[in-house]
């Protein structure tokens, strides 16, 4: 649970903004900036099951010893990573951030909804994953991670072209897209 929860909090420090400088490379490609770097993240994703997997193996089962490089990281990160203006801007209220998610409750929650159900759906495959493989009879690799870095690099395979895609014709369209569910 803690493993987790700090994994989820770092995520949710370092994914918005850099998905922001991502967009803002480059004006003219910023979709396509936006999804090369969506597309590293999930290659790395990608091969961490294999990577977790042979660390298991070599480390005879003692994966508690990954703890201390992870927490060098992240204590490095705390030293080294100092927020810009932090004296400058006004710090924002949870109760604030709330009340204005709680006026887009309806589309809003409805992504929110999707994107959960989503998740959970695709982290419970990549769960079972290996279980899968080994009752079909697959080969080790695709069960120690090859069948989940397939997976998930097929999902992001097509990212990058359609980025550019977006860049090339969805800003030519002139009108804001609406999503109605």
């Amino acid at each position: 649970f803690v493993v987790m929860l700090f994994l989820r909090l770092g995520q949710a420090l370092y994914h918005p903004a850099g998905a922001s400088l991502a967009g803002n490379l480059s004006g003219r490609r910023r979709s396509t900036m936006l999804s090369v770097f969506i597309a590293a993240g999930m290659f790395g994703f990608a091969f961490s099951h294999t990577a977790f997997s042979q660390a298991y193996q070599l480390l005879g089962g003692h994966t508690q010893w990954l703890l201390i490089p992870a927490g060098v990281i992240v204590l490095l990160a705390m030293l080294w990573l100092k927020p810009e203006h932090a004296t400058a801007r006004k710090p924002v209220a949870i109760r604030d951030a709330v009340a204005t998610l709680v006026r887009l409750r309806g589309d809003l929650f409805a992504l929110f909804l999707i994107q959960s159900i989503v998740s959970s759906v695709m982290l419970g495959i990549l769960f079972l994953m290996p279980e899968f493989m080994e009752a079909r009879g697959y080969p080790n690799w695709l069960r120690d991670g090859g069948a989940s870095a397939l997976w998930i690099l097929g999902a992001v395979a097509p990212m990058i072209p359609i980025g550019h895609v977006a860049d090339r014709i969805g800003r030519e369209t002139g009108g804001a897209v609406e999503l109605r569910i």
